[in-house]
């Protein structure tokens, strides 16, 4: 009998511990499963942040005449956001410029970043794709132009860029993102960038031919 209660009591230990460990295991793998989470949202909100603080007011021309603004905002299934941006680091010394085109777009509630190195270059198929975020019900991008009177509290916030009027090298002052994730719920970030105007037009008499740098590489124009 002795023996009999013995087992019983040792039987319940093992029990208890078993639970308990189980227990254990399944917190930390949600513990573990949130933390992967924020820290792919953490990501994507940095790499917004920098490639806006990054943003240079220099549109370009194509070859064939169409004209790509500095910064592009539009509620879009395709390209909700684009950026020309510069400080683009060239660890192995590749042949290209620090300037590239960055587009951020959402479709199947993922948010995709794609990067032009050829920043003419306009397909997707030509950029380097990353997926950044899933889960990502809705969406909502606002803008606050340069000017007179203009204030975050007070607007006037456009939904898309270049707003009317606006010139294709001016970048705004402000950009507002408001995510709506399905696990996290809203999400809101408010980004600043520096206020400008593009460079002065190059000069180029062949501006009206296709014509390619001495490496093979396309000429940039730049616009007003």
């Amino acid at each position: 009998m002795e023996v009999m209660v013995a087992l019983f009591i040792m039987a319940m230990i093992a029990i208890l511990a078993a639970q308990a460990f189980n227990t254990a295991s399944s917190g930390a793998d949600a513990t573990r499963e949130a933390m992967q989470r924020l820290a792919e949202i953490d990501r994507t909100l940095v790499l917004i942040e920098n490639d806006l603080r990054n943003a240079i007011p220099k549109p370009l021309r194509t070859r064939l005449g169409e004209t790509l603004p500095a910064l592009y905002v539009a509620q879009s299934d395709d390209y909700w956001l684009t950026i020309m941006r510069g400080g683009m680091a060239n660890p192995l010394h590749q042949r290209r410029t620090e300037e590239v085109r960055v587009g951020y777009r959402y479709i199947e509630e993922t948010i995709w970043r794609d990067t032009w190195y050829n920043p003419l270059e306009t397909e997707q198929e030509q950029a380097r794709q990353q997926k950044l975020l899933t889960g990502v019900r809705d969406m909502v991008v606002r803008v606050l132009p340069t000017g007179p009177g203009v204030s975050i509290a007070g607007g006037p916030w456009y939904d898309a860029w270049p707003a009317t009027g606006r010139p294709a090298d001016q970048l705004p002052i402000a950009i507002e993102l408001t995510l709506t994730l399905e696990d996290m719920g809203e999400i809101k970030r408010l980004y600043s960038l520096l206020p400008g105007k593009g460079p002065d037009p190059v000069v180029n008499p062949g501006a009206g031919s296709s014509s390619s740098s001495s490496s093979g590489e396309p000429v940039q124009e730049t616009i007003n």
